[in-house]
């Protein structure tokens, strides 16, 4: 299920009263094809230099967990 942009502009809004953020992983797992520059303009606004790398290593991790579990396509 993709974000839609009034659903992202609602997170815009709300994050601007200071509510705590989700993470860089969960960002990044959320985004799909028709929302991906948006949620990386928003994770650049939003996040620390630091905050992006670990959320990048953890968004990997949890990519090799789930290829772990359900096998990847490449050994199909």
């Amino acid at each position: 299920m993709a974000v839609t942009m009034s659903q992202f502009e609602d997170l815009i809004k709300t994050t601007m009263v200071d509510c705590p953020l989700p993470s860089v992983a969960d960002m990044l797992c959320s985004a799909d094809v028709d929302n991906f520059d948006l949620m990386v303009d928003f994770i650049r606004t939003h996040y620390t230099k630091e905050q992006i790398e670990e959320g990048v290593a953890e968004f990997h991790t949890r990519v090799e967990f789930i290829q772990t579990v359900f096998g990847s396509k490449e050994s199909e």
